[in-house]
């Protein structure tokens, strides 16, 4: 059973991420998640991010899956809570398999078009628990159905990147 969350509740404590350039909080974008492939040699790569929209779901790009319907769900996992790529801190982040992977029906994975560009996946249960909500785990809210928005409309956007050309991602 999936735990219920309140969506879009920033927290205050402090830990760092890198944003345009300047630093953000992780508690400032809690619902960013890490997602990362397991390669034959058993190595962890990080291989995009996501948004946590409720305990059991991470939403994405289908883009992040080239295998398309032939993707292994079992080789990739998500990090939650994760601050930045070349460190861990278990007292804060939450590690998940992914059960299943769900790619929108109208992708198609030409490098043209990035129309339908969206995936679900289905984070697998511990203990019959998915994510914990806590200072640096929480989801995002979702627009309503239908939401048409306007040109000039200020967005925000969150997720891991590097802080200079060249670096790793942070």
């Amino acid at each position: 059973p999936a735990a219920e969350f309140t969506c879009g509740q920033r927290s205050r404590r402090e830990q760092t991420k890198i944003v345009g350039g300047t630093v953000a909080t992780v508690e400032s974008h809690p619902w960013v998640a890490a997602i990362f492939w397991r390669s034959k040699s058993k190595e962890k790569v990080f291989r995009c991010g996501g948004s946590l929209i409720s305990a059991c779901w991470v939403l994405t790009a289908a883009h992040c899956f080239p295998d398309g319907s032939l993707t292994k769900a079992r080789r990739f996992s998500v990090i939650l809570g994760k601050n930045m790529m070349n460190e861990s801190d278990p007292t804060v982040e939450q590690t998940f398999r992914v059960e299943e992977i769900i790619l929108h029906d109208g992708f198609v994975q030409n490098g043209e078009s990035f129309n339908n560009d969206i995936a679900l996946l289905k984070l697998r249960a511990r203990s019959g628990q998915c994510a914990e909500e806590s200072s640096s785990v929480k989801s995002v809210c979702l627009p309503p159905p239908q939401q048409n928005l306007q040109p000039g409309v200020s967005c925000e956007i969150a997720g891991y990147g590097k802080e200079k050309f060249g670096e790793k991602v942070f």
